[in-house]
């Protein structure tokens, strides 16, 4: 097999199992340039859509399930929804974020930084 043939059969049988991330991809077209908010993150023909995340697994759209080798470049390294992180961010909507005035929380991060 040539590899024009061998690209040209992967890129069909990666559309054929993703028909909803097709469908999201075309939706996005219409309203984000290129169709998503990061170019480093196009592939043609499209990329696979995100339904949810946990521990260190993507689950798309379409029902597969990838191993996240990559952790969103950053943040991502701490898992999808570790429990220390989610305490931490409930902890923090309970007692507000944006107060317009002197807070504790703003001392500890610069202490930290």
């Amino acid at each position: 097999m040539r590899l024009d043939d061998a690209l040209h059969a992967a890129r069909t049988r990666y559309v054929d199992v993703h028909p909803r991330s097709a469908q999201l991809a075309e939706r996005a077209r219409v309203v984000l340039p290129g169709g998503n908010t990061r170019s480093v993150l196009h592939i043609d023909p499209f990329a696979f859509r995100v339904a949810k995340a946990d521990g260190a697994y993507l689950h798309d759209v379409d029902g597969h399930v990838y191993l996240d080798l990559l952790g969103d470049y950053s943040a991502g390294l701490l898992g999808h929804r570790p429990q220390v992180v989610v305490d931490a961010v409930e902890a923090t909507l309970a007692r507000g974020w944006s107060m317009g005035a002197m807070a504790e929380p703003e001392i500890v991060f610069a202490e930290a930084v």
